[in-house]
């Protein structure tokens, strides 16, 4: 009889910040079904956009929550990455859009309390999400890991910065 190494655990190996970006996006068209009209269809449309926004954001924290459990050096290595460290900022905006598609669309299902409550909390959460990561991810690279600000491991900003910096122009 041989001695097999046991498997080794790859789901959720993988869970970047940048997929609470289809949060985002997918909020945005229940906002944007919303806006266009009060159509029977366009709300509809705009409810199912709500729905479906919903899902895959407590589908994404909880991958994350998983990311973070199981594969805790591959998320700090996250924090770390000149590009994926800013998609954070993508966390608090995709809690926002939620709250916001939730009083637009999701009132017609839960209702105006109820919707109102659920903003109200996405937007507390988002905003304070949202100036922490404009403070804290452009910070920790401007100063580089050494905490020189002139050092050799300070990249180069770009626009991709920005995905850090937008949640609280967002939240005003």
């Amino acid at each position: 009889m041989t001695l097999r190494e046991p498997p080794v655990r790859t789901h959720f190996a993988h869970v970047p910040p940048n997929w609470f970006a289809t949060v985002m996006g997918t909020g945005i068209l229940a906002v944007a079904a919303h806006g266009l009209g009060h159509g029977t269809l366009l709300t509809a449309l705009s409810i199912v956009f709500w729905l479906l926004a919903c899902l895959v954001y407590i589908g994404v924290i909880a991958a994350t929550v998983m990311h973070w459990r199981r594969h805790r050096d591959a998320a700090r290595a996250h924090l770390q990455h000149p590009v994926i460290a800013h998609f954070y900022g993508a966390v608090p905006m995709a809690t926002l859009t939620v709250g916001t598609s939730t009083l637009v669309a999701g009132v017609h299902v839960i209702g105006p309390s109820a919707a109102l409550a659920v903003d109200i909390v996405c937007f507390t959460l988002g905003t304070l999400g949202g100036v922490a990561t404009a403070l804290l991810i452009p910070a920790r690279h401007l100063l580089g890991r050494s905490g020189d600000p002139a050092g050799p491991d300070r990249p180069e900003p770009f626009g991709g910065w920005l995905m850090s910096v937008v949640p609280p122009m967002v939240s005003a």
